[in-house]
């Protein structure tokens, strides 16, 4: 791990282009139920968050280098024996090591998440419910692009790095991906082909490792100007064995791929050792409105999700990446789970002049691999809003509602025996105002519910008011 943040810290020190904004956000916030408890149990208390950070943006011919970092300090006025202090990073760095073919990437994330499912839910270090974990992740690996014979290309990378966590009640892992995609060098062919393997591996500490293996070849045939037909066979492993991790399971799939305009279309059906396997992606974009709809079904360890979800290479600068779907909240971190995943996403964007609106839904069941370990089902719908009310005036908004659930199956019966649901409703607003050009206050309002119809204790209502001063320096800060 000490090479990742060797790696960073080099790329740092000599990025003597680079564009450093330092950061400094102070903050009061006023809660009505600190630790998230019923009613009658609620404490209030005043918390005021200082937050020094950095943002480190550099980009040359070989070198391309993102960090931002914040410390967030908190002071408890009641309550000081829970004063903290929380490290947040998101960095990554890539060098040319032979031209653009041979590429070098490093990434170090820290965050802090909550690690089980059943426990309370908070969606910042706020609160203090018992349940959240610092959660650090480092990635380091080549990447190899390089023109083959016969009009063909090969990209293939190899990433290792270790995932750790401060809760006793989780696992710390090492994790291994590696892919080879070979392809068409120009995808202009009528007639196209792609070979694909991939190998995932997450060695626990005291766990059986979680492996996961697949070698495909995907064919295309065009019909027509707008539309193919698809078909994929290929081998994988079977996570209901974790003895086994050889490619032993074979799959097939057939399917199309169309789009006119707006919008494109693709959609599958296949046989996998789970079962028949489905996969379907709707998306329609234009400047006014954007829609998507996707429906896929994997086998997975929530680890693996969660690293999916964190970006291994730099982000194109003019090309913000799309935001990830909303995270289920199934998640048991630092857990070696295996489960089938079945994973419906759709959301819908309006962009107006001033006006951006965004609604999401999704759905998730998994079906776990591993006996006595229940079953899970997770959905909800996300709601953004944000307003421009002038040039230096914004204002956003985002309600959310999540359900949860875990059942046992009764083999003999097929019966599903509930083991516990719980239902989360989050609504907040802020308003924000730039002075100058590098000073933000900022005025907010969270509201928080916690339903469990099984356990009454974990039921909570939580009023949440902030207002902060953020102030920026640097090249363009006055």
């Amino acid at each position: 791990m000490t090479v990742v943040a060797l790696l960073i810290i080099t790329f740092a020190s000599s990025a003597y282009a680079a564009e450093f904004r330092p950061i400094i956000s102070l903050a009061q916030y006023y809660t009505d139920n600190l630790f998230l408890l019923p009613d009658e149990l609620k404490e209030a208390d005043w918390v005021t968050e200082v937050r020094p950070g950095i943002k480190i943006n550099h980009e040359s011919s070989r070198i391309i280098f993102d960090l931002d970092y914040a410390y967030q300090a908190l002071f408890y006025a009641d309550n000081d024996q829970f004063n903290e202090g929380y490290h947040q990073l998101d960095s990554s760095a890539s060098v040319d090591l032979v031209g653009d073919e041979l590429r070098l990437f490093a990434s170090a994330n820290a965050t802090q998440v909550n690690i089980r499912p059943q426990g309370t839910q908070s969606p910042s270090n706020i609160p203090v419910t018992g349940n959240r974990s610092d959660a650090n992740t480092l990635s380091i690996g080549p990447r190899w692009t390089r023109q083959l014979f016969l009009g063909s290309e090969i990209d293939a990378y190899a990433y290792t790095g270790k995932t750790s966590f401060d809760n006793p009640l989780t696992q710390d892992f090492v994790p291994v991906r590696v892919g080879v995609t070979l392809q068409p060098s120009d995808p202009a062919y009528r007639t196209r082909y792609r070979v694909n393997y991939r190998y995932v591996s997450l060695d626990y500490e005291i766990s059986e490792a979680v492996v996961n293996q697949e070698l495909n070849l995907e064919l295309a045939r065009d019909v027509s100007d707008s539309t193919a037909l698809t078909a994929l066979v290929g081998l994988e492993s079977d996570l209901n064995d974790p003895l086994d991790d050889s490619l032993s399971e074979w799959r097939w799939e057939v399917g199309f791929n169309t789009g006119t305009g707006e919008n494109s279309f693709s959609a599958a059906i296949g046989e996998r050792y789970f079962g028949t396997n489905v996969r379907v992606q709707w998306l329609r974009s234009s400047p006014k409105n954007s829609f998507s709809l996707g429906y896929r079904e994997d086998p997975e360890n929530g680890d693996n999700l969660d690293l999916q979800r964190i970006p291994t290479e730099p982000t194109d600068p003019d090309a913000p990446p799309p935001p990830p779907d909303p995270d289920s909240g199934l998640n048991r971190r630092g857990a070696p789970g295996r489960f089938i995943n079945k994973r419906f996403d759709t959301s819908l964007s309006l962009f107006g002049h001033k006006t951006t609106v965004t609604l999401t839904g999704f759905y998730e069941d998994r079906i776990s691999l591993i006996e006595d370990i229940p079953d899970t089902d997770g959905y909800g719908v996300v709601f953004d809003f944000s307003r421009s009310l002038g040039i230096r005036t914004d204002f956003t908004s985002n309600i959310a509602w999540y359900r949860r659930q875990a059942f046992l199956t009764d083999p003999d019966t097929g019966l599903q025996i509930s083991q516990g649901e719980r239902g989360n409703f989050f609504v907040s607003a802020n308003l924000s105002r730039l002075f100058g050009t590098a000073t933000t206050i900022a005025l907010g309002v969270n509201y928080d519910v916690q339903e469990d119809p099984g356990r009454l204790t974990q039921d909570f209502e939580a009023v949440l008011i902030m207002l902060s001063l953020t102030r920026a320096f640097g090249r363009d800060a006055n």
